[in-house]
């Protein structure tokens, strides 16, 4: 359990149990802190269901495409936190539930990386660890994001989120605007 900014409490066990129902996500990592409104997600993509899902959207990336690239790919991200949001609709989750952000990983998630047990359970903090600057990333432009949508600073300053956003090419992509 994990108690977010607003002080209500989000079980981020029961959150991947659901997401990782993905089609197109092998593995994952539900992340979120005292200082989240939301949680995100670490996701290593299922491989064989993505470039099958390549090869029949012309909107993505060529299913050639290396899987490193592909985890950059900000149309891919954003594919991904939609699927997961649809997902977190189904399920009837409620808005603080819902994820706000993606980090593609496109390393496999083995025992030997450190980054999933024997048994195949997620090791948290391993996770958290290895993609701690994505993490950082991914809820700064977040903040910033929403203080510049909705025109309010929030501790941050509207112009330099402006600035920040656009400077940041294609990083407000694969967040959600609520």
């Amino acid at each position: 359990m994990v108690k977010l900014q607003g002080g209500e409490y989000i079980a981020l066990e029961r959150l991947e149990t659901t997401y990782k129902t993905s089609h197109y996500a092998a593995n994952l990592c539900v992340h979120a802190t005292s200082e989240s409104q939301k949680p995100i997600v670490i996701l290593f993509p299922h491989e064989v269901h993505l470039r099958e899902l390549l090869a029949s959207n012309a909107n993505l990336p060529a299913p050639d495409t290396d899987l490193h690239k592909l985890c950059e790919d900000q149309s891919l991200k954003e594919f991904y936190l939609r699927d997961l949001q649809a997902i977190a609709k189904k399920n009837g989750f409620k808005a603080i539930e819902v994820v706000q952000g993606v980090v593609l990983s496109p390393e496999e998630w083995t025992p030997e990386s450190g980054l999933v047990t024997a048994a195949q359970k997620v090791q948290r903090k391993a996770v958290e660890k290895k993609y701690l600057e994505e993490i950082k990333v991914r809820i700064s432009v977040h903040r910033c994001y929403r203080s510049v949508r909705s025109e309010r600073a929030d501790g941050y300053s509207y112009s330099v989120c402006r600035l920040a956003i656009r400077s940041r090419k294609g990083l407000t992509e694969g967040l959600s605007d609520s």
